[in-house]
C-alpha cells in the first residue's frame, strides 16, 4: 500500500517535466547587436590663383580655402607648418610673411596649432590668407614656400 502512493508522487513530478520548464516548449534568447564608428577628419584645400606682390607687399591676401570636417566628439586640431620657417624664398632671396587662417594670424617660424571643438561632422571652411611687407629692392626670381595644413582628430 504504501507502494501506491510513492508511484502516483513519480507520475506526477515526471509530467511536470524538468525543474524550471514552463510546460509550453517555449524558450527565449537575446541577441546583442554592436556597431562602430571610427574617427575620422578630412581636409580640402582649394587654391587661389593668388600671385603675391613681393615688391608692393600684401595685405591679407587670400590664397587659399580650406574645408575642415571631422566626425570627433572631442573636436579637433589643425596644425600649419612651413617649410620655410614662413619665408618666402628665391635663390638666396628672401621674403618673410605671416598666415592668416580663419581670421586669426601668425608668423609661421614654428608650427602653429589650432584646436576646435566639436562640430558635429560639418565642414568647417576656413579663409587663409597672407600678409607680406612691401620689399623694393627684391632680388628677381620666383619666392616660394610649402605650407601643409594638417587635421587630426582628439
Amino acid at each position: 500500500m504504501l507502494r501506491i502512493p510513492t508511484l502516483a508522487i513519480a507520475a506526477l513530478l515526471a509530467a511536470a517535466g524538468p525543474a524550471g520548464a514552463t510546460g509550453t516548449g517555449t524558450a527565449t534568447g537575446t541577441l546583442q547587436l554592436k556597431g562602430a564608428v571610427f574617427k575620422n577628419c578630412s581636409i580640402a584645400i582649394q587654391e587661389a590663383a593668388a600671385t603675391l606682390d613681393i615688391v608692393g607687399g600684401e595685405t591679407a591676401r587670400q590664397v587659399a580655402t580650406v574645408s575642415e570636417r571631422c566626425n570627433s566628439k572631442l573636436g579637433y586640431e589643425i596644425t600649419i607648418v612651413s617649410s620655410n620657417s614662413g619665408v618666402m624664398r628665391a635663390d638666396g632671396a628672401t621674403a618673410a610673411y605671416t598666415l592668416v587662417y580663419d581670421g586669426q594670424v601668425r608668423s609661421l617660424g614654428t608650427p602653429w596649432t589650432i584646436t576646435r571643438g566639436d562640430r558635429s561632422n560639418k565642414a568647417t571652411t576656413a579663409v587663409v590668407g597672407v600678409t607680406l611687407p612691401s620689399t623694393p629692392n627684391a632680388v628677381a626670381g620666383t619666392y616660394t614656400d610649402t605650407v601643409t595644413i594638417q587635421i587630426a582628430p582628439k
